[in-house]
């Protein structure tokens, strides 16, 4: 399961592998709204989460990293909605792998500045069962799982 976090949308996809195929199992986003109290829209991410847990069997997840770049708020709210995703795979006793946005960009071979709709284009390539629209965050998600999955199988 890969995660890409926000505050407002947070990206969820799973990918399962077998013999080297990759396959979507779910994609979606976990929308909260900027008029709720943060704890609320936090409960709303992590609701989320745990939700599409209880209906899949997840055996490794992967979160992206914080990118801490001018904006410190920004880094701050993102770290917020990682925070709540994170809670959600430790109460289910799954561990997660953390990666940042440049390698997760060169795990589905689009270079480490490659742009989202890079990303987007190759995660279709790379994993079947896409049909129809995906949201952008749902996208990143899914490229969040293959580059997961890549480290696993390079690590033996």
């Amino acid at each position: 399961m890969g995660i890409d976090p926000g505050l407002a949308r947070t990206g969820i996809g799973i990918v399962e592998c077998e013999a080297r195929q990759m396959r979507a199992l779910h994609f979606g986003v976990v929308r909260s709204s900027p008029s709720d109290a943060m704890s609320v829209r936090l409960a709303t991410i992590h609701r989320g989460v745990r939700d599409v847990l209880e209906r899949y069997t997840v055996t490794g997840a992967a979160i992206e990293r914080v990118f801490v770049g001018r904006n410190m708020r920004s880094a701050l709210l993102l770290g917020h909605a990682r925070a709540a995703a994170l809670l959600a795979f430790a109460l289910a006793g799954i561990g997660v792998g953390e990666y940042s946005p440049a390698e997760i960009k060169r795990a589905v071979g689009a270079g480490g500045g490659g742009s989202k709709e890079q990303v987007a284009s190759l995660v279709r390539m790379l994993v079947s069962g896409i049909e129809g629209s995906v949201p952008e965050d749902a996208s990143d998600a899914l490229a969040v799982a293959v580059c997961h999955i890549n480290r696993a199988d390079s690590a033996g």
